[in-house]
């Protein structure tokens, strides 16, 4: 299967192409500014918001591992999520959206997530609000086929390395399952996190 991977040069997007190409995946890394990580991926440099629906034609399922980044405005995760299903619409190509743990629900009552939580990282909350909206958008956005996976929080896991290794190993194991159910390739070991 061909795949397309929006973010190929960021660790999560890297790693996603690193272990598709590992199991003989055709890969197009989506580049921006970030060199692609893995040599093997085909290179596609184009900023996301340039994308059009030629551009990903072609490709069973097309995965963003777009991050705004701390610093950007936040809107833009939704922007993001809006134009990625706007080139999607009517091509029968998977979407596969990655999340941040403040999109998740806080509890089973499903109206209140994690980023609205008052232990929430401030830094975080427009973030995940703007991913939020994004999500509930792509909900009601007909003739796209979508997944939208989040990892777990770590708030008890204290030291910083232990609790990005775990966003990593979580988020792989998110993303697998969602591949998974779509018979693109099944469990995704992220190496050398085991521990955590």
């Amino acid at each position: 299967m061909k795949i397309g991977v929006i973010g190929a040069g960021g660790r999560l997007g890297g790693k996603i192409s690193t272990e598709a190409l590992d199991r003989g995946m055709d890969v197009t890394a989506i580049i921006h500014r970030t060199p692609c990580r893995d040599g093997r991926a085909s290179v596609m440099k184009k900023d996301l918001f340039d994308l059009k629906r030629e551009d990903i034609s072609g490709f069973g399922a097309l995965i963003s591992a777009f991050g705004s980044g701390f610093t950007a405005d936040p809107a833009i995760n939704k922007q993001a999520i809006a134009h990625l299903a706007e080139i999607a619409v009517g091509t029968g190509i998977h979407l596969i959206m990655i999340g941040g743990a403040g999109c998740l629900y806080a509890d089973g009552s499903e109206t209140v997530c994690v980023y609205e939580m008052p232990d929430h990282p401030a830094f975080l909350k427009g973030i995940s609000w703007n991913l939020v909206q994004g999500y509930e958008q792509l909900k009601h956005t007909d003739d796209v086929d979508w997944t939208f996976v989040c990892p777990a929080g770590y708030k008890g896991i204290s030291d910083k390395g232990r609790r990005i290794a775990a966003f990593y190993r979580d988020g792989f194991a998110a993303i697998s399952g969602a591949l998974g159910i779509m018979r693109i390739f099944v469990g995704i070991r992220l190496r050398g996190a085991e521990a955590f």
